[in-house]
């Protein structure tokens, strides 16, 4: 049984709030934090990060509020989310169940490792692509397919789901702004799934005082209200930078962990 403190949920509310918005994985942020420093078990600390990914929707309902309106004025945004939602949650689901049982037999380090190898994947797929032509006016059937089925690789850890999503559109040749929009317009509906299926499935966090979640749960809202605006701009000036400095940390940790067990 491990238990953290109310300020342990305040500064992983603080964290989520902040990297949720950025090109790198939040549940990684706070999966490292957990584990490291609150002393959770890998599979804990990977059920309470994405089960405080819950307390930023408040904030993208609120920020993206314009957005939202046109979803029931225009039917693509509409089917965009029912199809990328959809498609999320059926390929999510598996990847969750194979998640949740890889990461009960595995230690710390070994798995900080392998989210440092998945971070740095995705800088590498992000390098190089050059500016798209499409619009989230030209969102169709198999954009959303496509858009759903990387929503679902972020259940992985050290998948970011931004980052991941907004990959697969800039693939697909959409213009990056329209991009960030479309992916943090999908996050609502796919941020709440899985905080609910986190918050279902961890009898530990189930256990924690309510007061606790609350707090982070408020504390990522608040933090996301303010920084959102300012935090996209510098993940599209900064994205490749970060998402490599954060690879690179990652790995060192995994690393350093790995060699301190085995000496």
């Amino acid at each position: 049984m491990w238990s953290l403190d109310t300020w342990f949920y305040v500064v992983i509310g603080f964290l989520q709030g902040v990297f949720e918005w950025l090109p790198v994985s939040s549940k990684t942020i706070l999966m490292l934090f957990a584990s490291f420093v609150g002393g959770a078990p890998p599979l804990e600390s990977y059920l309470l990060a994405i089960a405080l990914q819950g307390g930023t929707i408040v904030a993208a309902v609120v920020f993206f509020r314009k957005i939202l309106a046109q979803v029931f004025r225009y039917n693509y945004l509409l089917k965009f989310l029912l199809v990328s939602t959809f498609v999320t949650g059926l390929f999510g689901l598996p990847i969750f169940i194979i998640t949740y049982m890889f990461l009960s037999s595995l230690n710390t380090s070994i798995i900080t490792l392998l989210v440092g190898l998945l971070l740095l994947l995705q800088y590498f797929m992000r390098r190089g692509r050059s500016e798209g032509v499409k619009t989230i006016d030209n969102v169709d059937l198999v954009d959303s397919v496509f858009f759903g089925i990387a929503q679902s690789l972020a259940v992985l850890p050290g998948v970011s789901r931004s980052g991941s999503t907004i990959i697969a559109l800039i693939f697909m040749n959409y213009r990056l702004e329209d991009a960030m929009k479309l992916s943090f317009l999908a996050s609502i509906p796919a941020n709440l799934g899985g905080a609910l299926l986190a918050l279902y499935t961890s009898r530990t966090i189930a256990m924690e005082p309510a007061s606790n979640l609350l707090v982070a749960f408020l504390v990522s809202a608040v933090v996301g209200l303010l920084t959102i605006k300012y935090l996209l701009k510098l993940s599209l000036r900064y994205s490749q930078k970060l998402i490599l400095s954060m690879s690179l940390i990652t790995l060192i940790a995994g690393l350093l962990g790995i060699i301190l067990k085995t000496t």
